[in-house]
């Protein structure tokens, strides 16, 4: 039987953008896999009314498609050369093809000249579409061709200068983004026409189309030389073309959709618990404007359990009938939940296990894309709340493999709080034996570790480690008041981690006390710096995409002005020390432990200068570290970078950990 390997990631498939046609019975998704150009191959799949799978089209590195009715999809792709070369001169556009599911080629249907983000059919021939507004590039459709080279050359000689006149003035996975909107537009297809909804100054993050379509609802940001923290929601009437702000600046919005005829949306003002505060449902009068709390929900909308093996998301928020469907994180477990609209109640439609990443749901049928126990990702079917596994996409790479089986604890702190853990054991475990630990430390820090599926954490188990993981206060799947650490970062989620780790000694004395490593990314690897100048009881340590100074990350990181002002509960005006207290920075003069840094260059949440501070701090120290830095990939390089660099991150660390943990020493695993 196999163990599980770096190189398996090369293998897996992902799933994601699960739709049903229009009319129900038959559901499309897109299946996503490493190529052999160091990419992501993408293909659209059909499942009919019966289950059966079929291939559809490989999209290319596009993953956005639509039905536009019972028999057609439309897909976004590069599929030329002619089109590929237009976009290494820079030109932006967006090609779509038609595709009828019952066979054929697809055929070129339009191009926008935009970059699309999402596209869905209003009615016949009139499509909604998000797409990137840029201030700064002047539009070229209708251009002669002469004409739209000059004003490309133009645009390339402007690349030697930037010019930054708002904050954020870049975006993570988007690079600099001053000038650039996500902006609505309506399509007319026969005219050619593309009509922008939304107004030009807002940044659309989340929208809704009415079953109607007379309707459409957006929500975002808006931008006056600074991006507001909340969100203004607003409506189109297409039949008067008039557009209705409704919310301005009150809420954090996290969800929009229609049921039953009205505008729905989930939501917090944040007044208890500022911007993470989960708050509930609200439904809009659209008459009066007067917007009501439908219930309050104690728990993250739309937030799947953390996983490095999902690759692109789909729908979180739907209504239907009287109904309104989400998925939300309780415990560690991400289930799939209704709200009746009439009473409020919320019922439980699937909530066993696992992590429903995201679902579609057409009549009476569901249909969800989840990872439920060690298996992958698949598509499953929901009835009577049993998941009924459509799919094996992933067949192979479960067929003659071990894997270790999480090993569920719960521990009670100091201030009565329970959380929640887990520890792998090796392949051939045996209590009388001595192994190293590794204590790995989830992102967010308001996000959660489950019993899924975690590839890394499975090559670690693979080579020989214990691994230790857990959802220490300031997770997700609590409540409000076990996830609030404004101001607290480093104290009682330390001290959580610490007790964790402690009790799992206790539970598991196979494990050496003197070989432990620790490691984490993101918040994770802000407690991984913060760990390592507080305590010397880890061997070595791994900080990825962290933060070590909260100075430089509230005013460089594209979240930062607000996020570190609300985490921190202090500025560098007001309160200053607290800034400072909360630093890892500031304790790295107490570091003893040898530490790898991993970063990326285009990280615009942790900004690369977060791992740069703390690593020549601990040099200068004299503390053993190495940095790897990897180039043109950003913070999600873990989940979403180039399969090769995804690969060689994973070596990294585990040659790291092997240095220092394993009892013969150094033990090279990079050429793979």
């Amino acid at each position: 039987m196999k163990s599980p390997s770096i190189d398996d990631i090369i293998q897996y498939r992902f799933l994601s953008q699960l739709k049903f046609s229009p009319v129900g019975g038959q559901s499309a998704h897109v299946v996503s896999q490493a190529d052999d150009d160091n990419g992501y191959r993408h293909e659209l799949w059909l499942c009919s009314t019966d289950g059966k799978l079929l291939r559809l089209a490989d999209t290319g590195r596009q993953k956005l498609f639509a039905w536009e009715d019972a028999d057609t999809l439309l897909f976004a792709a590069e599929r030329c050369e002619k089109d590929r070369a237009r976009k290494d001169r820079g030109e932006v556009f967006t090609r779509f093809y038609r595709l009828c599911i019952h066979g054929g080629e697809a055929v070129s249907a339009f191009e926008l000249g935009l970059s699309i983000m999402d596209i869905r059919s209003v009615e016949k021939g009139i499509w909604l579409v998000l797409g990137e507004y840029n201030r700064n590039h002047p539009a070229m459709d209708g251009l002669e061709l002469n004409e739209k080279e000059a004003r490309l050359a133009a645009l390339r000689k402007d690349r030697d200068y930037q010019i930054i006149d708002e904050v954020p003035f870049w975006s993570n996975g988007r690079g600099f983004t001053n000038g650039i909107r996500r902006c609505l537009y309506l399509y007319d297809e026969a005219a050619n026409t593309l009509t922008m909804v939304s107004a030009p100054h807002q940044e659309v993050e989340l929208h809704a189309l009415s079953p109607c379509g007379r309707y459409i609802a957006g929500a975002g940001r808006e931008m006056d030389g600074i991006y507001s923290e909340k969100a203004t929601l607003w409506e189109y009437d297409r039949a008067s073309g008039t557009t209705t702000r409704l919310s301005v600046g009150r809420f954090h919005i996290r969800g929009v959709t229609y049921a039953d005829g009205e505008l729905l949306f989930c939501g917090a003002e944040g007044t208890a618990y500022g911007l993470k505060e989960n708050g509930g449902f609200y439904r809009v009068d659209r008459a009066s404007g007067f917007i009501c709390l439908l219930v309050g929900h104690d728990a993250t909308i739309g937030l799947p359990v953390n996983s490095d093996c999902r690759l692109g998301g789909g729908t979180i928020l739907k209504g239907q009938g009287g109904h309104l469907y989400f998925t939300s994180l309780r415990g560690y477990v991400c289930g799939l939940y209704r709200m009746h609209l009439d009473s409020g109640a919320v019922e439980a439609v699937y909530d066993e296990a696992g992590s429903i990443d995201c679902f579609d749901i057409s009549g009476d049928a569901i249909r969800c894309i989840s990872l439920i126990g060690q298996r992958l990702q698949e598509l499953y079917a929901l009835a009577d709340g049993v998941p009924e596994r459509l799919s094996d996409y992933n067949k192979a790479a479960h067929e003659d493999m071990w894997h270790a089986q999480p090993v569920h604890h719960t521990i009670t702190d100091q201030e009565g709080f329970i959380f929640d853990g887990w520890a792998l054991l090796p392949r051939d475990y045996s209590p009388i034996k001595r192994y190293p630990a590794i204590l790995h430390i989830h992102g967010g820090p308001k996000t959660a570790f489950g019993d899924v599926y975690f590839h890394e954490m499975q090559v670690w188990a693979a080579q020989g480690y214990v691994v230790l993981y857990c959802n220490p206060r300031g997770s997700d799947g609590r409540g409000d008041a076990f996830a609030d650490i404004r101001g607290k970062y480093g104290e009682i989620d330390y001290q959580n981690l610490m007790q964790f780790l402690d009790e799992m000694l206790l539970a598991y004395p196979a494990i050496d006390s003197a070989r432990l490593g620790v490691t984490g990314g993101s918040y994770g690897g802000f407690m991984t710096n913060w760990i390592i100048g507080h305590t010397n009881r880890f061997r070595c340590a791994c900080s990825q995409r962290s933060i070590s100074n909260w100075f430089s990350f509230t005013y460089i990181s594209d979240i930062g002005y607000y996020f570190g002002t609300d985490q921190m509960q202090a500025d560098a005006w007001k309160n200053p020390k607290k800034l400072w207290e909360h630093s890892p920075l500031r304790y790295a003069d107490k570091v003893k432990t040898p530490t790898l840094f991993i970063h990326s260059d285009e990280d615009y949440r942790c900004w690369i200068p977060e791992g740069y501070q703390m690593y020549t701090a601990l040099r200068l120290h004299g503390v053993e570290a190495r940095m790897c830095v990897f180039h043109g990939e950003n913070h999600e390089l873990s989940r979403s970078g180039k399969p090769a660099n995804r690969q060689r991150r994973m070596a990294e660390i585990l040659q790291w950990m092997n240095r220092y943990l394993r009892e013969g020493g150094e033990q090279s695993i990079l050429e793979h």
